[in-house]
């Protein structure tokens, strides 16, 4: 890489196409996995190397912050020795791709609507997409925003304990998760609709988190039920399924 291409790194910039394939995707490559369909929000998105991993919910149709501090992950970031990330909005085949230091994170990403510090007034492109993915700079850690509601989380152990200290009950988010796809299930049933149990809930579940505590949380769920071919038992929605102080 050149001098001029090492000193524009520092800065918040857009990504060219060619940027983007040069510089980005090979750190994209280093956390999320090869061929990886980028609108799946259900599948196994990570490389085996990013060990630390959690659902993250909710997560609203533009940006983070209703589960997830910018400032916890720029923190958390910093001290593992990050300097910046990649954003990418998938949203639509956008091409909006950028670089942003996470000095400017903060500002730049969560600041208040008008600011003269955000990404989109600083660059000119837009950012918020139901489907985003936010990437370490140096290939440590990865954020994915998806259009269902919630959001994939992971880095290494140091970094999800960094974010651990900045939200201690952040593990709790995934019963949050389990909620929603419960209202949803009784929803359709409500309408005289009844899918069966996907098996996207048990492909997810033992990818952020590995197999045993992946089977347990499902079997804690409830989300799989009579007409599926898995043997565990279905309970009500209404039911308490779990206890919120859960310890992870």
């Amino acid at each position: 890489m050149s001098k001029w291409s090492q000193d524009l790194l520092i800065l918040m910039h857009a990504l060219t196409d060619s940027e983007f394939r040069r510089q980005a995707e090979p750190i994209l490559k280093q956390v999320f996995a090869d061929g990886w369909d980028s609108t799946d929000g259900f599948g196994e998105i990570f490389v085996p190397q990013i060990t630390s991993r959690i659902i993250l919910f909710p997560c609203e149709q533009e940006g983070f912050r209703d589960c997830l501090s910018s400032q916890v992950l720029v923190d958390a970031a910093l001290k593992t020795g990050d300097t910046g990330c990649y954003i990418f909005p998938w949203w639509n085949g956008s091409s909006d791709y950028c670089y942003v230091p996470l000095s400017e994170f903060v500002e730049g990403y969560d600041g208040k609507p008008g600011s003269s510090n955000l990404i989109g007034a600083k660059i000119g492109i837009n950012l918020y997409s139901p489907v985003t993915t936010i990437v370490s700079s140096q290939g440590k850690w990865g954020l994915y925003t998806s259009s269902e509601h919630h959001a994939l989380l992971g880095g290494s152990p140091e970094f999800m304990e960094e974010i651990r200290r900045g939200m201690p009950h952040i593990d709790n988010q995934v019963y949050e998760f389990f909620d929603f796809w419960h209202t949803h299930r009784q929803s359709n049933l409500d309408r005289g609709f009844d899918y069966g149990s996907p098996k996207w809930y048990k492909v997810l579940l033992n990818h952020i988190y590995g197999l045993e505590k992946g089977d347990r949380l499902l079997q804690e769920s409830g989300l799989l039920w009579e007409n599926s071919d898995e043997s565990i038992e279905h309970r009500s929605s209404t039911d308490s399924l779990w206890a919120r102080d859960a310890v992870f």
